[in-house]
């Protein structure tokens, strides 16, 4: 925030400009309890909460949205290996997703399958510098070396 542009009359002895808020900023927020939304490339603080109507209109929207999500992804951890790899790989395809990643942040790695009649198979192991790609989510824009640098510096 620049503090420096000087204030209209009537205003306050110092005018805020804020410049553009991107998803980065965003994420590397510390959490104070506030929920937040980016409009525009502001920061808008969402209040007050959500009235009970507003959060049943919400639901019975979802439930008007009828079959399976078109990708799921999961991040591996030591306790979740056998759920993530055998028995969530067996429901999303039972359910019918079309595509589900596993995510391994050990490794840095990224394991695609895609629904083909009614099991998974693996299409591609994304790691490095190699952009991820998605014939169902065509807006997916990343490489798992750009995700492992942004987590360097998290605990395991």
């Amino acid at each position: 925030m620049d503090y420096d542009k000087p204030a209209k009359p009537g205003e306050g002895k110092d005018r805020v400009r804020e410049t553009p808020v991107t998803y980065d900023d965003y994420a590397a927020m510390p959490d104070d309890g506030q929920r937040y939304e980016i409009d525009d490339g502001v920061l808008q603080a969402m209040r007050p909460a959500p009235s009970p109507r507003h959060q049943e209109v919400g639901l019975e929207v979802r439930r008007a949205i009828e079959g399976p999500p078109d990708l799921c992804a999961e991040v591996l951890s030591t306790h979740s290996l056998a759920r993530d790899k055998i028995r969530k790989l067996k429901a999303y395809a039972k359910y019918g997703v079309p595509e589900y990643w596993i995510v391994d942040p050990i490794y840095g790695s990224l394991d695609q399958y895609v629904l083909k009649d009614s099991a998974y198979e693996l299409i591609e192991d994304y790691s490095g510098d190699e952009p991820v790609r998605s014939d169902r989510l065509a807006c997916v824009n990343f490489t798992m070396n750009a995700i492992m640098r942004w987590a360097k510096d998290l605990p395991n």
